[in-house]
């Protein structure tokens, strides 16, 4: 059994994140599991995604600066890393700043903001929640923005970045497996919770045209909703 991440694990958005900072660390620990671990979409892309973004919005929050602005500011023009182009990404991020609106909403709605880079994609998403306490929260309207180079039909793209949508808000709400005697629990969707049509909010999704080469759309929305959709959680706690 491995011990240790593989490299291609460590690069699904950790070693090989876009931001320009002076230092960058990567710690790693062993965890024993009593069953077979598989994939779950996007893979290590989506607790990456989530920590980074999580911990860049924080820093934002502190320094009383706007959360897309303070992306943007980390962002390098005209670096590469890891065969992933950082203009690409802030191109992705100005995009969905002014498809969302985001300036003009900001200060006066519940906003999260989120990007990645997964699989040759770019996704960045803004996530809007309302209520005022956690108890009765609800998310109101997700909205993406995706550069994956080439594409064919455009309605397919939406689709799989609507499934993301759906898939990432279980994974926050709902995502527990539960083990007994070394045996899952859940057998199915009647037990595996999922969010459900009232539990569904207004996704919208733009698409960057480019001629570059095609890339990933199954997987890249999961990574940038799931921290959106938690900075968005944030402001409805902290406001």
């Amino acid at each position: 059994a491995s011990t240790t991440p593989a490299s291609w694990e460590l690069g699904m958005g950790a070693t090989n994140n876009l931001y320009s900072v002076p230092n960058k660390q990567v710690l790693t620990g062993v965890v024993k599991s009593p069953v077979r671990i598989g994939w779950l979409r996007a893979v290590c892309n989506v607790f990456h995604a989530f920590a980074i973004n999580c911990f860049v919005d924080e820093i934002a929050q502190s320094l009383r600066q706007d959360p897309i602005e303070y992306h943007l500011s980390l962002l390098k023009s005209g670096d590469e890393v890891g065969g992933y182009s950082v203009d690409r990404m802030k191109t992705v991020i100005k995009k969905v700043r002014d498809f969302s609106e985001w300036n003009e909403r900001v200060s006066t709605q519940k906003l999260g903001f989120a990007c990645h880079h997964s699989f040759g994609s770019y996704v960045a998403a803004v996530v809007e929640a309302e209520g005022t306490k956690l108890e009765d929260l609800k998310i109101k309207k997700i909205q993406l923005t995706i550069d994956l180079g080439q594409y064919v039909n455009p309605d397919t793209v939406k689709a799989q970045m609507e499934g993301a949508a759906v898939f990432a808000m279980s994974a926050v709400y709902y995502g527990k497996i539960d083990l007994h005697e070394g045996a899952v629990v859940q057998n199915n969707f009647h037990d595996y919770q999922m969010v459900r049509a009232h539990e569904m909010p207004q996704i919208e999704v733009e698409i960057i045209d480019n001629a570059h080469p095609p890339a990933g759309c199954g997987e890249p929305g999961v990574p940038a909703v799931v921290p959106a959709l938690v900075n968005a959680v944030s402001r409805v706690i902290n406001k």
